[in-house]
């Protein structure tokens, strides 16, 4: 599940500026 990582690292970074 290489995808989900990528996804899980994609919505992080997007939750973080969102946050931000």
């Amino acid at each position: 599940m290489t995808y989900l990582r990528h996804t899980t690292y994609f919505l992080s970074i997007l939750f973080y500026g969102w946050i931000v």
